[in-house]
């Protein structure tokens, strides 16, 4: 996805007190808000701004009055930028998510139409790149470990370079083992050997424990102000937006959430956004949650 939205925790609130903007783009944003229950909007400079609900992840998108041209000719239009926007005059960046128009009037009703919440799969496919770093930089540790304690044991082995020849440890040991009943030469790899297969074995679980398939919880408030609770159930992670089907979609209250996911969330949220907990889950946000 080319446009990257920003977390609605996330959002500068004291700027947007103290950003004074353009006449028309002043009249862009409240129209935009007045035109949806539910919607505002924060200034990120006297030209943009960002569009969300209350209680969301995700800002639903931004809107701004500038010229989006690469010519030099000043055209100022008003802007609408959301993932539900593929203009195909763009192959990269946001603006192939955008939609323009010189009419205010218009771009509200552009802002209406293409700025709504964001569906599970969309949240999923901008927030996951987090996720998978996070336990693949885990797996990276256990995997270098792994390699450091075996380092020693590789170097030389079954060389045939004239001076090397025998010299490896391991294989002096293996040697032993064929022409005598089993007994350590070195001690040293005795103990290079427990730690190298401990090591292994960790590596073996952390794999398992760290595999790109979640449970994810999106929360969010409905018009009434009642927690809700979105929950995909072994999403597996691609490095393209995975498939998350509406009937594999469970919704929760408060009251009926499972006492399993509702654990883990509450240890998450102990934690800062972007944190991994392993055998727990990743915190994308104070309202997104990927559980193992």
């Amino acid at each position: 996805m080319g446009l990257k939205l920003r977390k609605v925790s996330e959002l500068d609130l004291t700027k947007h007190d103290t950003v004074t903007p353009e006449y028309a783009f002043a009249e862009f944003c409240e129209g935009v808000r007045t035109a949806a229950r539910g919607y505002n909007y924060c200034y990120t400079a006297p030209y943009e701004a960002w569009v969300y609900r209350e209680g969301d992840t995700l800002c639903m998108g931004y809107i701004s009055h500038r010229d989006m041209t690469e010519s030099a000719k000043t055209n100022l239009t008003f802007n609408v930028f959301s993932p539900n926007i593929q203009n195909n005059k763009y192959s990269y960046g946001g603006r192939q998510h955008m939609a323009s128009s010189t009419n205010v009037s218009k771009a509200v009703k552009n802002a209406i139409t293409y700025l709504r919440p964001l569906s599970m799969r969309q949240v999923v496919e901008i927030t996951q790149g987090a996720v998978k770093d996070k336990a693949r930089d885990i797996v990276n540790d256990a995997e270098n470990k792994v390699k450091q304690a075996t380092s020693g044991l590789r170097d030389g082995l079954f060389s045939t370079y004239g001076g090397s020849i025998g010299k490896n440890r391991l294989q002096r040991e293996l040697e032993h083992l064929c022409n005598s009943g089993y007994e350590f030469l070195d001690v040293e790899l005795g103990e290079n050997l427990r730690t190298a297969f401990a090591n292994l074995s960790e590596l073996v679980q952390s794999r398992e424990t760290n595999s790109h398939v979640y449970t994810i919880v999106d929360a969010f408030k409905n018009p009434a102000g009642e927690w809700r609770y979105r929950v995909a159930d072994a999403v597996e992670l691609q490095w393209y937006a995975p498939e998350i089907p509406p009937d594999s979609i469970t919704m929760y209250t408060q009251e009926d959430i499972p006492e399993d996911i509702q654990r883990k969330v509450s240890v998450l949220s102990m934690v800062q956004d972007d944190q991994y907990v392993e055998g727990v889950g990743y915190r994308a946000a104070s309202t997104l949650y990927y559980i193992k």
